[in-house]
């Protein structure tokens, strides 16, 4: 029986929540007009950023499939071969207190282009590595050494990232905007109280 007491006493908490949510201020004898202003313009910027979201989530979706494309056509444009480096790696001591691993330098190396034609050129490699050790890199078609093809996740990241992040910055601007005008109403709203002080007690 307790539960049921407790129910029917919180009944009418939940009705008058609904009424006021429904209501708000323009229900409210009592509410001044700067009040609807801000409660009006409260529903207004919380309608822009929500209808804003489906149009950032189709744009994360258009720049997440560009990005897979062009991550697709770049490691079909893209091939990884090993080079022989012609030198030792210089040896560098890098004084840290960080676990980061150590600092690539660039040695001469040699590999073959897809076509077999021998090419050469400076590659990253560990500081000491020896000469003669073969090092993985990429080159094109025309066996020019070339950045490593995007990885798929790189892709997704940025699209996503791109697109919530202007969402975000567009809540930020509507927060701003909400912020300004509340500033802009409350110096109306302590006017029109002097005001109403003024004819209360004009001396």
């Amino acid at each position: 029986m307790p539960s049921n007491t407790f129910g029917n006493a919180t009944e009418p908490a939940r009705a008058w929540a609904r009424r006021h949510w429904l209501r708000g201020v323009w229900g409210n004898p009592l509410a001044r007009s700067a009040d609807r202003w801000q409660s009006g313009l409260r529903i207004v910027l919380i309608a822009i950023w929500a209808l804003a979201l489906p149009v950032a989530a189709t744009l994360s979706s258009i720049l997440v499939a560009d990005g897979l494309h062009a991550a697709e056509e770049s490691a079909n444009e893209r091939a990884q071969t090993p080079a022989v480096l012609l030198a030792d790696a210089p040896r560098i001591l890098v004084v840290s207190t960080s676990a980061d691993l150590p600092t690539p330098v660039q040695v001469q190396a040699s590999w073959f282009a897809p076509d077999g034609t021998p090419r050469s050129g400076p590659v990253s490699t560990s500081p000491g590595t020896p000469a003669g050790t073969h090092v993985d890199i990429w080159i094109d078609k025309a066996g020019t050494q070339v950045a490593a093809p995007e990885r798929p996740a790189t892709a997704v990241g940025a699209g996503v990232g791109i697109g919530g992040g202007l969402w975000l910055a567009l809540g930020s601007v509507l927060a701003g905007v909400f912020w300004l005008s509340v500033l802009s109403l409350n110096r109306g709203r302590r006017a029109d109280w002097d005001r109403e002080w003024l004819k209360l007690a004009p001396h």
